[in-house]
């Protein structure tokens, strides 16, 4: 079977409320800022590829009164923040030695993904890896689901994807493929043997 993972939610630890409180611990009101860094649409043009960090930040700058230095260093905290769900990984190397072919599929900035790729070594456990920032496309639309499919010739009733985010693994299923929305390794696992009978 193909096992298609999400990374931020799935195999990484991502809880933008908290990675904004970390790094704006006197901030009253986290959220409000969360809206306009993580949750604009600036955020996801980053993570389609579309415009450069360096506009992203002027434009946060502008919207939140910050130094533009502070943005960039928002955005090396956010990246670093990143910690291993360990007990995924474990699943992840369960799965790979019952010898079935996994993939990334993950919308991130550009900046973040060489980050995560120096600081994590689990990368060479997948067959294939499609970056949201690198294709230009973002989940969930339809073409970076058709993208991978055909990158890697994966039939979609042979493939299940997982996510953390409900409008992704919808997305999936109406290519065929078998979604699943991730709550935590354990639960996956019993998910994922109900499909792999």
């Amino acid at each position: 079977m193909n096992i298609i993972f999400d990374v931020g939610g799935v195999i990484l630890n991502w809880d933008p409320v908290e990675i904004i409180k970390s790094f704006f611990p006197e901030e009253e009101n986290p959220k409000e800022i969360l809206n306009k860094l993580i949750q604009h649409e600036d955020w996801a043009n980053l993570d389609k590829g579309v415009i450069e960090q360096s506009e992203a930040v002027r434009n946060m700058a502008e919207r939140t009164d910050f130094e533009e230095q502070l943005i960039e260093d928002f955005f090396d905290h956010s990246a670093a923040y990143l910690s291993l769900k360990e007990d995924t990984l474990t699943l992840i190397e369960e799965l790979k030695v019952q010898n079935h072919e996994l993939y990334v599929l993950s919308n991130m900035h550009l900046n973040t993904i060489d980050c995560l790729k120096t600081n994590f070594s689990f990368w060479d456990s997948f067959k294939g890896i499609v970056f949201s920032a690198e294709v230009k496309m973002i989940k969930p639309d339809r073409e970076i689901y058709q993208h991978i499919l055909e990158k890697y010739s994966l039939e979609p009733e042979n493939t299940i994807f997982i996510d953390d985010m409900s409008e992704n693994v919808e997305a999936a299923n109406r290519l065929g493929i078998h979604g699943i929305l991730f709550k935590d390794a354990k639960t996956l696992k019993s998910q994922l043997a109900d499909l792999l009978i």
